[in-house]
């Protein structure tokens, strides 16, 4: 056989089959693909148009996923107003709440001022008829006298 190379290129020495062998796949590969353009092409048009229907399919998901998204924003929103709205109305309650109880706290007051002069006005009723029994019993003595 015949030595491929000299030996200033590193002094290896390989068969003209070695090389054949060496290169025969990528070569292989190369004819198939130089002979089968279409075929290549095709198939890079196919994975284009699979890849662009997934692209127009993710799309449309983005889409309706935006959507969403912004009546989720808008329920949101409508929530943090009925929640200000009804934060006012707490406040308002507990501040009717607050004057409610300085009411009921007064009418407690009055009640027991209004009781304690009732006990006193019925002292004053007791001791009244007392002392009307006692001036008729002397009423009587003095008329058991004159007579």
């Amino acid at each position: 056989m015949r030595q491929a190379g000299d030996a200033a290129e590193g002094g290896q020495s390989q068969t003209i089959g070695d090389v054949g062998t060496y290169y025969f796949p990528s070569l292989l590969i190369a004819t198939v693909l130089f002979m089968f353009p279409q075929f290549t092409l095709a198939e890079s048009e196919r994975k284009y148009d699979d890849i662009a229907r997934k692209l127009h399919g993710k799309e449309e998901e983005m889409q309706r996923s935006e959507e969403r998204c912004e009546m989720c924003e808008k329920k949101i929103i409508d929530l943090e107003e009925e929640l200000r709205v009804v934060g006012q109305n707490l406040q308002q309650l507990e501040v009717s709440e607050e004057k409610a109880l300085q009411r009921e706290e007064n009418y407690q007051n009055q009640l027991k001022s209004l009781m304690d002069s009732l006990k006193a006005a019925e002292n004053r009723e007791e001791n009244a008829i007392m002392n009307i029994q006692r001036l008729n019993i002397r009423i009587d003595q003095v008329r058991k006298r004159s007579t």
